[in-house]
């Protein structure tokens, strides 16, 4: 299961995607103005799309690595 980047990313993203709106509900509930909620709001908006680039970007550079570790496997096979 540690190696399944797909689930793990996924759950992590979920239950920051969770954490998040429920921060956002907080700060519009908040006594803060209205430009500083609403700034408050796009700054974690962007630091989540940045953490899903990042968790695609993991699962990609994974995904390569097995990849080309079971093409060097097979390669190998071959050449025997």
């Amino acid at each position: 299961m540690t190696n399944d980047t797909v689930l793990l990313g996924g759950l992590g993203v979920l239950v920051l995607g969770g954490v998040i709106w429920f921060a956002a509900q907080r700060l519009v509930d908040s006594n803060l103005s209205a430009r500083a909620k609403r700034l408050s709001v796009y700054l974690i908006i962007v630091g989540f799309v940045v953490i899903v680039v990042m968790v695609m970007r993991w699962h990609a550079e994974n995904y390569i690595a097995k990849s080309q570790a079971a093409n060097e496997i097979n390669t190998s096979q071959h050449l025997n």
